[in-house]
């Protein structure tokens, strides 16, 4: 979120309005998205006992995939199923 920041602050050039901001945000986004329900360390990190067979992240990465931009194979800065 600091890069956010640091673009709109410092640059002398509408980066509102640029693909890569738009990039920047949407993968900030969903980060935030995906680990909206992690509040300690113990909600993203395997124990290293018998309990984390059965553990489970709080971490959503398919919101993350959803948001972000990356993995989508056209150039087009739309995604359908998360707007």
């Amino acid at each position: 979120m600091e890069a956010v920041d640091d673009s709109i602050i410092t640059d002398e050039r509408d980066v509102i309005n640029s693909i890569a901001f738009e990039k920047l945000c949407r993968r900030a986004y969903g980060l935030e998205r995906a680990f909206e329900n992690v509040w300690c360390e113990g909600d993203f990190k395997r124990p290293g006992t018998q309990k984390g067979k059965s553990w489970k992240s709080k971490v959503h990465r398919d919101l993350c995939d959803q948001y972000d931009t990356r993995g989508v194979p056209n150039r087009s800065t739309r995604v359908a199923a998360a707007d």
